[in-house]
């Protein structure tokens, strides 16, 4: 049985746990069309993602990304945190090594917050062409990216993805609004490609 102080952290981080678990679909989103499909682009490079975004967002798997202040006063304990990120960082590493596997190419994903979590960022690269991924919503372009939009039918939170590809690279990334997704996207595309 959960507590209230475990609720209580669970609801003041909606976003932040919303946009994890929306990474599942977007896999499913990219990898469902080449399990099925095409499985001929297939490239050996490694995808390794930076450990700071722009903003100050730092990744959600390291302890030090979170202000341990902020945690308590929303009712957690420092073992809840712990516990959190050793899921979330299993979670990732074993979804971008099944996912690498079944698509023939590298990926790598990774949540990045601010460090009183009021904003989150879930970025995901692919070694190889992911443009054709379409996860419904409103769909429009913000620069060189195909971005869509949708609300949480639970939360009512919109969140929106932002896609920019080539033959050799795709990265997405999900955050509250297309013009961060695509800032983001934007900003790990030029390091990668």
């Amino acid at each position: 049985m959960s507590t209230n102080k475990e609720q209580s952290f669970i609801a003041e981080n909606g976003i932040t746990l919303g946009i994890i678990g929306l990474a599942l679909l977007v896999v499913l989103g990219v990898g469902l069309p080449r399990w099925v499909g095409d499985s001929e682009s297939s490239s050996g490079a490694k995808i390794s993602l930076p450990q700071t975004l722009s903003g100050g967002l730092n990744p959600a798997d390291k302890k030090s990304s979170y202000d341990l202040d902020v945690i308590k006063k929303q009712g957690a304990t420092e073992d809840q945190l712990d516990t959190f990120i050793k899921q979330s960082a299993a979670g990732a590493k074993t979804e971008d090594r099944n996912v690498s596997k079944a698509l023939g190419f590298s990926m790598a994903s990774r949540t990045y917050i601010s460090k009183d979590m009021k904003k989150s960022v879930l970025i995901r690269a692919f070694a190889g062409d992911g443009s054709a991924y379409y996860g419904g919503g409103e769909v429009s372009n913000v620069r060189d990216n195909v971005c869509y939009s949708s609300a949480d039918q639970q939360t009512g939170q919109t969140q929106a993805t932002c896609s920019h590809a080539t033959d050799d690279v795709t990265v997405q990334a999900t955050a509250t609004s297309k013009k961060e997704a695509a800032k983001y996207a934007d900003e790990i595309f030029k390091k990668l490609a």
